[in-house]
C-alpha cells in the first residue's frame, strides 16, 4: 500500500506496508507493531506520520517520520499485551528524549538507542523539533544471545553510531532500508542473521565496559560471528577451518570446540550451507540454463562427482533429479 493518503491501521497487519497516518491511525498501527501505547500529540489535528514496514524473516525494519508527540508504555499496557520485542532505533532527524529502566537520554541524529517492550517506557519529540525520523529494527528478545541483566543495562542508553561497530551498524541499517525491495526472501534471511550479529556485537561491546559477559555468552557470540563469516564466504574455494581460524585469530582446535559446543563441526556446517545454496540455485527457474556442475563449482564443490554424491546423501536424490522435480512440481 502506498503512502498517498491517510489510512487506518486496521486496513493492514503491518507485515509490509507504506502508509501516511493521522493521530488515530498512528496509535492503531503502533499498537499492532509493538503493542499498545498512550500518546499525547502537540497538535492532534495537524499530526502526520509516515511508516514503511519491511519484514526480514521474523524481524522487522521500519522507517518512520512523525510530528511532535509523547509516547508511553505503562505497566498496565505491558500486562495487557507484550510481544517481548527488543527495538534498536537509529535517529535520522530531530532530537528525542527517551526514558526506560531509570535511564534518561536525549538522542540526536546519528545516535542509536535500545528499547525493551517489556519495560515501561516514555519517548518525547517536542514541538520545538521540526518533526523527527528514524529507522527502527524490531526482533524477538530470544534472538539476542545476551543475558537479561546485560540487556537491562543498555536500555535507553545512547549507542553512538559514529565509529567502530556502531558506525557499521548504522550504515548497515540505512542500507537495508534503502535496498529492501531489491532483496529476495533468501537475501533477507541472510541479512537478518548478519544484522542480529552486528547488534549483538555492539551491545556486547557496550556492556563489556560495565560487566564482563559470561564465558557461555562469549562463546555463543563467537559462534554467531564465525557462522556469519562462513555463510558470507561460502563461494570461496579456500574456505577451510585453517583459513577461518586465521581470519579470527584463534586456533583451529578452539574453532572446532566452539562448533562442537553448538552440536556441529566446522566442516559439516560449511558443507550443509553450501548444499543449501546449491539446492536453491537448482530450483531457481532463472538459472535453468546453468550447468549443474557450474552450480556445484560456484559453491565450493570442485569435482562434479563429489557434488553429486554429497547432494544425493543430503537430499536423497541427484542434483539433476532435484532440478527436474523442482521445475515440474
Amino acid at each position: 500500500m502506498d503512502g498517498g493518503g491517510e489510512v487506518s491501521a486496521q486496513q493492514s497487519d503491518t507485515a509490509g506496508l507504506s502508509v501516511t497516518l493521522n493521530a488515530e491511525a498512528w496509535a492503531e498501527t503502533t499498537a499492532l507493531a509493538v503493542g499498545p501505547a498512550k500518546f499525547r500529540f502537540a497538535d492532534p489535528g495537524a499530526f502526520r506520520a509516515h511508516i514503511d514496514v519491511m519484514p526480514f524473516a521474523g524481524v522487522r525494519l521500519s522507517f518512520m517520520r512523525y510530528s511532535a508527540l509523547v509516547s508511553q508504555r505503562t505497566p498496565e499496557l505491558i500486562r495487557r499485551s507484550d510481544p517481548e520485542l527488543l527495538q534498536v532505533a537509529l535517529m535520522l532527524s530531530g532530537r528525542q528524549g527517551v526514558e526506560q529502566n531509570r535511564n534518561n537520554v536525549l538522542i540526536s541524529p546519528g545516535d542509536m538507542v535500545l528499547f525493551d517492550s517489556s519495560r515501561p517506557f516514555e519517548g518525547c519529540l517536542g514541538p520545538r523539533e521540526d518533526g523527527g525520523s528514524s529507522v527502527m529494527l524490531q526482533f524477538p528478545r530470544q534472538l539476542l544471545p545476551l543475558p537479561e541483566s546485560h540487556i537491562a543495562r543498555v536500555c535507553a542508553e545512547t549507542l553512538p553510531g559514529t565509529q567502530g561497530v556502531g558506525r557499521l551498524l548504522r550504515q548497515f541499517l540505512l542500507g537495508l532500508s534503502e535496498e529492501y525491495r531489491h532483496c529476495t526472501p533468501q537475501d533477507r534471511l541472510r541479512l537478518r542473521n548478519t544484522t542480529l550479529d552486528m547488534v549483538t556485537a555492539l551491545l556486547a561491546q557496550y556492556t563489556d565496559a560495565k560487566a564482563p559477559l559470561s564465558p557461555e555468552s562469549r562463546q555463543h557470540l563467537l559462534f554467531r560471528t564465525l557462522s556469519s563469516f562462513i555463510v558470507e564466504n561460502l563461494d570461496d574455494p579456500d574456505l577451510t577451518p585453517d583459513s577461518i581460524a586465521q581470519a579470527h585469530h584463534i586456533s583451529v582446535r578452539y574453532l572446532q570446540r566452539v562448533f562442537q559446543e553448538e552440536g556441529s563441526t566446522v566442516t559439516a556446517f560449511i558443507k550443509q550451507h553450501r548444499l543449501d545454496r546449491c539446492r536453491h540455485d537448482l530450483a531457481d527457474p532463472d538459472l535453468a540454463g546453468i550447468a549443474i556442475s557450474s552450480i556445484g563449482s560456484r559453491w565450493g564443490f570442485a569435482h562434479p562427482s563429489d557434488f553429486s554424491r554429497a547432494f544425493r546423501a543430503y537430499m536423497g536424490m541427484t542434483p539433476r533429479e532435484y532440478r527436474q522435480a523442482a521445475h515440474t512440481g
